[in-house]
């Protein structure tokens, strides 16, 4: 007899996160009635919206072989905007959650951590801890600055000789309380230097 497997699911359903700022992911495991045993839940890649995933293989012949199977940080779900993916404090040990046969369900959650911008998916893998049976689900996400700039004015004045001001306004959202550096970037020409 086979034994019931588990599934895997992530929330929220989009993940937005800001430059260096942290918010969290959280993956369910869904245990069926039957299902004995421990599940150890892991960030396991990110594939950007390019497509891209460099170190895609090398994280599943590493979840195979559990090399460090204590290791609370996800290396492999790093880039495309996202700084760090960490087990989150709160989180059972190591990630590893179990059932002793009555179903339900236990969820792991993660810390992400912005880095610039970028979207893609993680891809977060339970792997039962005694056969290595896995179940993966992914989270979609977007990660942006954590403030706006606009001008404070809808044209400049400028004038032939002249230094002129361009005034913009910052805002921080999403609780950004750091500092900004506005400078500009462009090419000169058009009469501006």
């Amino acid at each position: 007899t086979t034994a019931p497997s588990f599934t895997v699911s992530t929330s929220p359903a989009n993940l937005a996160t800001y430059d260096t700022l942290t918010t969290q992911a959280t993956v369910t495991v869904h245990f069926p009635l039957g299902y004995v045993g421990s599940v150890q839940v892991a960030c396991t890649n990110l594939t950007s919206s390019d497509g891209a995933s460099p170190q895609g293989r090398r994280t599943q012949a590493l979840l195979r072989g559990r090399s460090d199977p204590t290791s609370t940080t996800y290396p492999n779900c790093t880039g495309s905007g996202i700084g760090s993916v960490a087990l989150d404090s709160a989180s059972p040990a190591n990630g590893i959650v179990s059932s002793s046969g009555g179903g339900g369900t236990a969820t792991v959650v993660f810390d992400v951590t912005g880095n610039g911008v970028g979207s893609g998916y993680f891809t977060f893998t339970g792997t039962d801890t005694s056969t290595s049976n896995q179940a993966s689900a992914n989270e979609n996400f977007t990660a942006n600055e954590p403030f706006t700039i606009v001008p404070v004015a809808s044209t400049a004045q400028i004038y032939s000789g002249l230094p002129a001001t361009v005034a913009l306004k910052v805002t921080g959202t999403h609780g950004f309380g750091g500092s900004v550096t506005v400078y500009y970037s462009g090419s000169s020409g058009g009469g501006i230097n």
